[in-house]
């Protein structure tokens, strides 16, 4: 779960830089994806862990325009994680 975290925090860090290509922004949208499409924690990790090192070094990579497609796909991480967490 601390993986999730990460992962969210260099999506929520990366809406606030700008600069560079819109490869980050897809490679959030494909991690929203892949993530929501899960249907157990053990997706999740593998999910996290395939995502954690790219999304990583992309960091830098978004624009100011493109903060709010990050933004969105971020929100779509956030209500799948919910889904997915025991209550």
């Amino acid at each position: 779960m601390r993986r999730v975290w990460l992962v969210l925090l260099l999506v929520q860090l990366a809406t606030a830089c700008a600069g560079g290509k819109n490869e980050y922004v897809r490679t959030v949208e494909r991690y929203a994806d892949e993530l929501c499409a899960c249907k157990d924690g053990a997706c999740v990790t593998a999910v996290n862990e395939r995502y954690a090192a790219r999304m990583g070094r992309q960091v830098g990579a978004v624009r100011k325009e493109d903060a709010e497609p990050v933004a969105r796909a971020s929100s779509r991480v956030a209500e799948c994680l919910k889904r997915l967490t025991p209550r």
